[in-house]
């Protein structure tokens, strides 16, 4: 039985996302009941939350990335393979975009996945479901970095050894 026709039975709303990402992680999104007792459930740290300054929303700074991947390392431990893990994002384009960059920036990190694989893994994401990261202003945006840029960055950082997981 696939998590769609589990979700189904234990009468869901609402589904407008669901992904497997990894393993028994799927993100979620605007899903709009309790979770059965076959799933846990996370949500992204309140103190990964960003904190913009103007219009600004991202990416999340290391430390935010840091207290996720140990968040998320925390849970796949505890379910273990009997459970699926549904990594709840809430609504809108920008905490998709966040949630995204979180989950790729784990796996590059604790994974140690290459960077073409993070993007492989996430090749589903159509560009319209999420935003693109901005300076902090309210001026009109002339520049955009993806989530790709970001993972990229953080690819690069690793590389030439100014990055490294909190693992290692």
């Amino acid at each position: 039985v696939d998590l769609a026709t589990t979700m189904a039975s234990k009468a869901v709303v609402h589904i407008e996302l669901l992904r497997g990402v990894f393993g028994n992680l799927y993100i979620v999104q605007n899903i709009r009941t309790a979770m059965p007792e076959t799933m846990r459930e996370l949500r992204v740290p309140k103190e990964c939350t960003y904190n913009s300054f103007c219009d600004d929303f991202g990416p999340m700074n290391l430390a935010s990335i840091f207290r996720f991947n140990k968040a998320l390392a925390e849970e796949l431990e505890i379910s273990g393979s009997n459970k699926k893990i549904l990594f709840r994002v809430e609504q809108g384009r920008r905490a998709l975009a966040n949630a995204v960059f979180l989950l790729g920036a784990y796996m590059l990190l604790e994974q140690k996945k290459r960077l073409e694989d993070v993007l492989s893994c996430f090749s589903w994401l159509d560009p319209s479901l999420v935003e693109g990261f901005r300076d902090a202003t309210f001026a009109p945006v002339d520049f955009e970095l993806t989530i790709a840029d970001c993972w990229r960055g953080l690819a690069r950082g690793l590389q030439i050894g100014w990055l490294q997981s909190a693992n290692s």
